[in-house]
This record gives C-alpha cells, sequence and structure tokens, in this order.
C-alpha cells in the first residue's frame, strides 16, 4: 500500500508539473470544498484529460495566524498544510461514489487503486452532477465498473444490494466484510466524521478472565439499538418521546455515530481530532477513554451515550505492533489524572485479552461466530434497514434527532442563518445513514461457519487447476523413487492469461474458459475457496477477477519488487505473497491495500497453506508462521526449518501435509526435503530427484511425497 501511494504520488507530481506548464484550460472548473475529517477546505476543482485538480483557496491571515497559534497542539482542521494543491491522474482512478454531506446529496467521494479516497462536496446537485458526468467522459474504466449505479441508478443499486446480501448469507463474504461494504453504499465514509463508518457491540463481557465464545451469554442483543438494551434506561427514554409532540419526538438526544465518538475512540493514535473539538485542550481525564469495560457500562447506563463502535475494534492488522494501535498511547501524550488518581495512559484491556492485537482477534472471532451471523441482520435492519424509520423505528425504540434523517429538513429554502445553525446541529449529532432495504432483511444462513464454504459436490464444473505428472515417494528406508500416480497443484502462464481445466478430466485435459488478466507475465494463480475468485499474481502487482461476474474486480500494485507467489488464509479475504525482495505482504483483496508486512528471511520462492500453519520457502531455508484470527503471527510464534542445501541451490517449491505434522520442499538442484514440524530443526528425511532437474512443485499424496521437476 506505501508503494502504491508512493507511485500515485510521483504519478501526481509529474501530472501536477505537466498541467501547470500547459496553457490549455481545464476542460471544467467548479468551486468545491475538500473534506478532511473535520475540515471541508475550499478551493477550485478542475477536470483535465488525464488529471484532477484541487486548488486551495489561500488562508486569510486570520486564519493563517490561527493556524499558527494551533499548529504546536496538532489542531488539523483549515491548516495550512491541509491547504495545498493536489493532483489525482484519472488513470489511477478506481471508482466514483455520489455522496451525501451534511443530509445534501453535493458531494462525490473519489476512490483511487492505492486504496485512499478523496471526499469533495458542491454547493448544488447539479454541479456534482456535471462533475461527475464529464468523470465518466474521461474514465471509461469508470462505466464499466459500474460507478454510475449510484441512486440514481435506484433498480441497479437494488440489484446490487441482492447480490450482496445473497454472498453473505451463503457465506461467500464474512460478516465483517459486509458491514464495510453496507457502510460504503450506504454513505459512510473515512473522510467525513459526521458519517464515520459504524459497527456494533457484539460482546457484553468485559470482566472475566477468559472469555468463552460457545457461550450465548457473552454476546450482545444485536436486535435491540444500543439504548434499548436497558430496561430502566429505556423507560426514560420512552417517557421522553410520549411527552414530544409528534413530528418532533425523539427517543435519543445523542447519536450511534457522532464526530464526538470518533474522536473519543481515537484520541491517542489522532489528538488533533479531540483537540478541535475542545478548542486545543484535550476533554477532561474523566471522560476520555479509559478502559473498554468503563466505555461499555457508559453505553449501557448512561442517558447520554448510545454509540456503537468503529471497524478498528475488528480489525487485528491495525494492532501489529502494538504501537501502531489506537489502544495504546504511543505518542505518548498528556492526558491527565482521572479524579480516582488513575493517569490516563494505555485503554485499560478486559481480562481475558493479554495484548491489543489479541483483543481486536477476539472481537473478530466473536463477530465471526455462529451467535452473531444468526443475529447479525437484526442490527442490519435497525442501521440501515426498514427499522431505521417510521412506525417500524418507533416500535423498535429506534428513534433520533429528526435533523439526523435526510429529508426532514429541507436546508435549500432556509435562511443563511438558520441553515447555518442546522448545519452546525448534524455535524456535531451525526447523520443517519441511507436507508438500504424497505423490508426485513433475510437471516444468513445457520451452520455454515464451522464448515468450508464449499462441499465438493458444489465445486464449478471448470476450476483453475493445473495438471502435473507426479512422482510419489514412500516414507521408507529407500533413498530412490517409484513411479506414481498425477497430482494437482496451481500455477500461471506467460501471458497473463488464467487457464480454466475440467476438474473430471486431469488425466486428458481440455481449456473450457480463458481469462485475459492483462500483458504481464503471471508467477501464480490460486482459485479463492468460493471457487469463482481467480486471484493471479505478475510483476508486482495482483489482479483479481471473478468467473460468474467476469470482469476483473480489483488490480494493484504490491510494493515494488516482482511477485513469486501467492496463497489464500481460507477464511478471509486476505492473499500472503512472497516477493524477491524477502518479505511476506498480506494483501486484503477487500480493501485493495496491504495490511501487514513480514520478513521472510530471503528471496521467498514458495508458499505452501495448510492446518500448520503458512510454510515460506526461500533460498536460506524454510519458515513456518502461525495463523492467527487476522492473518499471520507478527512475533515470534514462527518455526524455522534449515534446509542444509548445498552452496548455490535453493528452494523452489512447498507442500504441507493436510493431517500430519510434516512439511516437504522441493529444492532447485533436484533435492526433496522432509520435516517433522513437532521438533523443527534440519529435515528428518532427504532425496534427490532422478534427473536432478529443479523441482518446481511438490505435493503429499496418501502414500508418499510426490515431485515435479
Amino acid at each position: 500500500a506505501a508503494a502504491a501511494a508512493a507511485e500515485e504520488e510521483e504519478e501526481a507530481r509529474r501530472l501536477q508539473a505537466e498541467v501547470v506548464g500547459s496553457a490549455s484550460p481545464p476542460l471544467l472548473s467548479v468551486p468545491c470544498r475538500l473534506v478532511r475529517l473535520l475540515s471541508a477546505q475550499p478551493g477550485v476543482l478542475q477536470l483535465h484529460r488525464d488529471a484532477v485538480r484541487f486548488l486551495p483557496d489561500p488562508p486569510c491571515e486570520a486564519e493563517a495566524a490561527s493556524v499558527a497559534e494551533d499548529r504546536s497542539s496538532c489542531v488539523e482542521a483549515s491548516s495550512v498544510e491541509a491547504a495545498r494543491p493536489r493532483c489525482w491522474p484519472l488513470s489511477l482512478l478506481d471508482d466514483v461514489a455520489q455522496r451525501r454531506y451534511l443530509l445534501r446529496r453535493v458531494a462525490l467521494e473519489l476512490f483511487l487503486a492505492s486504496g485512499r479516497s478523496h471526499f469533495l462536496t458542491f454547493e448544488a446537485k447539479e454541479t456534482r452532477r456535471r462533475v461527475h458526468a464529464r468523470l465518466l467522459s474521461l474514465c471509461p474504466q469508470l462505466q464499466r465498473r459500474g460507478a454510475t449505479a449510484r441512486w440514481e441508478g435506484r433498480d441497479l443499486l437494488e440489484a446490487r444490494h441482492a447480490e450482496l446480501v445473497d454472498d453473505w448469507r451463503s457465506w461467500r463474504i464474512s460478516n465483517f466484510d459486509y458491514l464495510m461494504q453496507l457502510n460504503t453504499l450506504a454513505g459512510r465514509s473515512y473522510n467525513d466524521l459526521t458519517q464515520y463508518p459504524v459497527v456494533p457491540w457484539v460482546l457484553q463481557d468485559y470482566t472475566s478472565e477468559t472469555l468463552d465464545l460457545a457461550d450465548p451469554a457473552v454476546y450482545r442483543d444485536l436486535s435491540k439499538p444500543v439504548g434499548a438494551l436497558d430496561a430502566s434506561r429505556l423507560a426514560l427514554f420512552r417517557e421522553r418521546y410520549a411527552s414530544m409532540p409528534p413530528g418532533d419526538a425523539f427517543m435519543y438526544g445523542t447519536h450511534y455515530s457522532a464526530p464526538a465518538f470518533v474522536a473519543y475512540f481515537l484520541v491517542r493514535q489522532r489528538p488533533e481530532l479531540n483537540l478541535h473539538l475542545h478548542a486545543g485542550r484535550f476533554d477532561e481525564p474523566d471522560r476520555l477513554f479509559f478502559s473498554v469495560r468503563e466505555a461499555w457500562a457508559s453505553v449501557l447506563r448512561s442517558t447520554s451515550d448510545v454509540k456503537e463502535l468503529l471497524p478498528h475494534f475488528y480489525c487485528p492488522e491495525l494492532h501489529a505492533p502494538p504501537a501502531a494501535s489506537f489502544l495504546v498511547n504511543s505518542l505518548r501524550l498528556q492526558l491527565g489524572c482521572r479524579h480516582s488518581g488513575e493517569q490516563v495512559g494505555d485503554v485499560e484491556l478486559p481480562p481475558w485479552a493479554g495484548s491489543p492485537h489479541e483483543f481486536a482477534s477476539k472481537c473478530r472471532q466473536a463477530l465471526e461466530s455462529e451467535a452473531v451471523s444468526a443475529a447479525l441482520h437484526k442490527w442490519v435492519d435497525l442501521i440501515f434497514g426498514h427499522k431505521q424509520r417510521g412506525a417500524a423505528a418507533v416500535g423498535a425504540d429506534n428513534v433520533f434527532c429528526p435533523s439526523a434523517y435526510e429529508g426532514a429538513v429541507e436546508l435549500e429554502g432556509l435562511p443563511p442563518d438558520d441553515r447555518r445553525v442546522l448545519e452546525l446541529q448534524i455535524n456535531e449529532f451525526g447523520q443517519i445513514p441511507l436507508q438500504l432495504f424497505a423490508a426485513p432483511h433475510p437471516r444468513r444462513l445457520p451452520g455454515a461457519a464451522s464448515r468450508p464454504l464449499l462441499r465438493e459436490e458444489e465445486l464449478p464444473a471448470a476450476i483453475a487447476v493445473a495438471a502435473a505428472a507426479a512422482v510419489s515417494a514412500e516414507w521408507g528406508d529407500r533413498d530412490g523413487f517409484e513411479s506414481g500416480g498425477a497430482g494437482a497443484g496451481s500455477g500461471g502462464g506467460g501471458g497473463g492469461a488464467a487457464l480454466g481445466l475440467e476438474a473430471s478430466a486431469l488425466s486428458s485435459p481440455r481449456l473450457v474458459r480463458r481469462f485475459d488478466l492483462g500483458a504481464t507475465p503471471l508467477t501464480c494463480v490460486v482459485l479463492a475457496e468460493d471457487g469463482e475468485t481467480i486471484c493471479a499474481a505478475g510483476g508486482a502487482g495482483v489482479r483479481v477477477y471473478c468467473q460468474r461476474r467476469r470482469r476483473m474486480l480489483r488490480r494493484s500494485e504490491v510494493g515494488t519488487a516482482p511477485l513469486t507467489s501467492c496463497a489464500q488464509l481460507r477464511g478471509f479475504d486476505l492473499l500472503c505473497l512472497g516477493s524477491t525482495d524477502a518479505a511476506l505482504h498480506l494483501y486484503s483483496v477487500g480493501r485493495g491495500q496491504t495490511v501487514q508486512s513480514l520478513p521472510a528471511g530471503g528471496s521467498v520462492a514458495a508458499l505452501a497453506l495448510g492446518e500448520a500453519g503458512l510454510l515460506c520457502c526461500s533460498a536460506a531455508g524454510a519458515r513456518l508462521h502461525r495463523l492467527v484470527p487476522s492473518g499471520l503471527s507478527a512475533y515470534g510464534d514462527q518455526l524455522s526449518l534449515p534446509a542444509a542445501l548445498p552452496p548455490g541451490s535453493g528452494l523452489a517449491s512447498a507442500a504441507l501435509h493436510p493431517g500430519l505434522p510434516l512439511a516437504a520442499a522441493g529444492a532447485l538442484d533436484g533435492g526433496v526435503v522432509l520435516w517433522d514440524l513437532r521438533s523443527g530443526g534440519p529435515p528428518v528425511r532427504t532425496w534427490r530427484h532422478p534427473g536432478g532437474a529443479s523441482v518446481s512443485g511438490v505435493a503429499f499424496s496418501a502414500g508418499g511425497v510426490g515431485p515435479c521437476a
């Protein structure tokens, strides 16, 4: 992701210089604002034939002086640093979404191939329409990717909803990925604190020494909004609602997602947000995020606290190393001392979590559990569905301040002063997401969490495999090989195409489909566990293709070094990629970016995934990485497996036994090595291929190890 961002910046600087040096005027120039969390920088948006350019308005003298004073306090909003020209190459534009800003449909969000996005708002909906139409005309790839199917094309959007719901119900995507996609479709954005992505509390036990995820008592009731979880407090909310006139009545004077709550959770990682909300000072120590237990107790008891959570709670990769976690005061901020005498430092975790990474991992396990999967549709009804508003919302005790709902107040017809007051209220209170579903959301198909996503009989007729003749070696006292049967593996072609072969006829395979994945030669191809998605690596890039939709879903760069091998981490949208720069990269297909990188000890030659973990082979030997819920363990859980190879040789292929603690690898000099993972250390057995050719593939069969040279 860092390499992709650097390439994006370099391309932007090149185009910026070309645009500045060109005498040709822009194709379109309109006033707009660039929204960055709490700030909205005014400026001008210019569309050129190969780039989008944002030119900020110069700050007034008073604003510049204020920024100079606040710079030491980390106050970011409207800062001079933020007010710099921006240039985004159209070639790197991956998607465009029509967005709301302050409950008005006047904004666009530009998504780049690096995974970053930029949020722009305009004075009128017509201006947004002109910019959107011109972007589509300049970027045909956006039309092919369905960028027009947003809001205005309601039938297309509902069809997309139906496909997404089906993917979730059939366990083709995880609960977390489903929630993230719903947030995106509903207009939630990491660029706007009033519309920050929202996810639920799913656990309610933050005091036990151990956490038993098989116990239904540890889970929160997802059929109720947070404000209705405590019966005595709910009675007060209902009494308030009954005392108000119809049309103005509400139960909760606060919201489940508001700028103050985002700043509350992220105070250690993004202190400028808290400082901005409190006039350059941190909030009172007793009101800061101190412990998870206290935060949960507050949303159960307080009449002014009904907040849900941020996605960060369910992303273990954001907590490794610990200094990267939003739960750790790695900036050593002076957050003050509470009335109890306790210093506010790192967030106090539940007793069942020994580290931020373990806390987020267990939260993610809970989110993906059978218990949550069986009830998550009820929470979706409250936030994105039919219980969001109207009589169904009243019946579900899910009614918020009217100004939080789109359409409740027409901002366009208000006098400037009244409109400003209402905008400030929206900024402070937050916004209800777009309603995505008008009918009750169907539940997830039960009983699938403990079994594979696809049974063998459900596999499609054509799957991406490659036939290879293999020679079987029995585990005995003989050093030679005996002739054996056929094996199967995965591989890529030199022309950037993935081939589909009939799974039932490996003895005489025939081509059934060819997928064009670009001109770059492929070094590895993996069929994802859904049986439909093909992930291919070539050069330094990853390409993701969906057979059912027959289109490319993602094309991203991962670092700068060539990629040599890949493996999918089962149950996640994560690919593990090996590269020649001695690194392992965990790449999220859904997010389109690298979420973790680990040293591999040498140029990675092959990867193998199994119950024991991930086997990574290089010229220096092999390492077994332990799997954790988020992907790969980053600390001290790597088993070193020396290969004892002669000088000039190196490992070229890898395999893990599906049921026994055994690992095997093939070498460039024709050797095959076998390790016992219980003891680690040197190989327990070595062989040599009769022809001495490089062993490009190795696999376990019922009777031994099969190398392919």
